[in-house]
C-alpha cells in the first residue's frame, strides 16, 4: 500500500505548500506550470498558484530572512518524483525554496489535524497488491489444460524410450517431443476470497521535530 500510494509510477499527484524567496511574478509561475528545463530533463506540467501564509508549526531553525527581500507562498502539485524537484523547480525560475512541507499525496491530506495527532482511514488497496489478486493471476494459469500425446495402437512407449547399450545405431532419428501431462490441479477453480481491507495512518508531524522533505 505504502509502494502504491507514495512510488512516482502510479502519478499519484503530490501538493506541496512552497516558501519561496522574492514574488514570483506571472511568467515564472507560468514556467513552473508548463515545466522547468532541469539537469535531468524538463519537469512534467504542474499545477501552481499562489497562497496566502499558511498556519503551520515553527520551523526549527526558522528560515534565513532579509529585510529587503519579501516572501511568497505557493501551492505547487507534481506527479514526478525527482530527487528534490521542487527545490529545483524554483531555483530554475528564481526564487529559491526557503521552507518546503508536503501536506497532500492523492485524497490523503494533513488539513484539518492537530499537530501530534492522527486519524486512521479504512481503505481499499489496488487489486495488483492484495494477496487476492496474487492468488487469482495464478489460479488462471493454473487452469490451461493441456491435450494429451495421442498413442499408436500397439505400440508399446515404455520398451521404445529405453536405450540399447548393445547396439550402435547407424543413423539417430528424432522423435515428436510430447505434449506436457495435464497441470495439477487444471480442473479446480479459483477459491473467491473477500476484498482486502487496509488501515491507513495520516500523522501530522509534532512541533520541534519536524524535517522539511522535498
Amino acid at each position: 500500500m505504502q509502494h502504491h500510494i507514495s512510488h512516482p509510477a502510479h502519478k499519484q499527484p503530490k501538493t506541496y505548500w512552497v516558501q519561496v524567496e522574492g514574488a514570483p511574478n506571472s511568467y515564472a509561475l507560468t514556467k513552473l506550470r508548463l515545466g522547468v528545463e532541469l539537469n535531468d530533463g524538463m519537469t512534467q506540467p504542474a499545477e501552481v498558484r499562489l497562497i496566502p501564509t499558511p498556519n503551520l508549526w515553527e520551523r526549527v531553525p526558522p528560515i534565513r530572512t532579509r529585510v529587503n527581500i519579501p516572501t511568497q507562498w505557493l501551492e505547487i502539485v507534481i506527479t514526478e518524483g525527482r530527487n528534490r524537484q521542487v527545490r529545483r523547480m524554483t531555483a530554475a525560475v528564481g526564487h529559491p525554496t526557503l521552507r518546503l512541507v508536503r501536506v497532500k499525496i492523492g485524497d490523503w491530506t494533513l488539513e484539518g489535524i492537530e499537530q501530534g495527532k492522527y486519524k486512521t482511514e479504512t481503505v481499499q488497496p489496488p487489486k495488483s497488491t492484495t494477496k487476492a489478486g496474487v492468488n487469482g493471476a495464478r489460479a488462471k494459469n493454473n487452469n490451461v489444460k493441456y491435450k494429451p500425446a495421442s498413442k499408436k495402437p500397439g505400440t508399446n512407449t515404455s520398451s521404445a524410450n529405453k536405450p540399447n547399450l548393445n547396439k550402435i545405431p547407424a543413423k539417430k532419428t528424432t522423435s515428436a517431443p510430447q505434449s506436457k501431462p495435464a497441470a495439477q490441479g487444471a480442473n479446480k477453480t479459483a477459491h473467491t476470497t473477500k476484498p482486502v481491507v487496509k488501515t491507513l495512518v495520516i500523522q501530522k508531524p509534532k512541533p520541534k521535530r519536524i524535517v522539511d522533505t522535498d
